[in-house]
């Protein structure tokens, strides 16, 4: 999906870019020194506009058991201890979840489960899962 989106924007935005810099090179008669010369300066413009990227992010995910532990499961782990991951708790202890069986659902408390079994799921009915012991 990410894909479908970047080359959606991605391919106008060359064509775009292609027939404005062919105007603009047109327009003002650029002899090859000068193409190069505008070539540069507009690869300078975007790269300065990309830095700026790097400033824009998203909040990480909390998906349970991987970046944030599993409500209630074990007690709280002191502060010089660092997080493991670990996707079995009191709530998905006996489904036996396999672990290359990654379909991420999302829980009714805000916390995302690796798939289905990890959330403790047991019935599925119209694309929602039921059930569900990891609250």
């Amino acid at each position: 999906q990410a894909s479908v989106f970047t080359g959606s924007l991605a391919i106008p935005g060359a064509v775009l870019g292609i027939f404005v810099g062919g105007c603009f090179l047109k327009r003002f008669q650029l002899k090859p020194l000068g193409a190069v010369q505008f070539v540069l300066a507009s690869n300078v413009i975007c790269l300065c506009c990309y830095a700026f990227l790097f400033f824009l992010g998203c909040d990480n995910l909390k998906m349970a058991g991987t970046t944030i532990p599993y409500f209630n499961n074990t007690p709280q782990q002191s502060v010089n201890e660092p997080f493991t991951v670990n996707l079995t708790a009191a709530c998905n202890f006996k489904c036996e979840c396999m672990m290359d069986d990654v379909e991420p659902v999302c829980g009714n408390n805000g916390l995302t489960y690796f798939s289905p079994c990890h959330a403790g799921c047991t019935s599925f009915s119209s694309s929602n899962y039921t059930n569900c012991a990891c609250k």
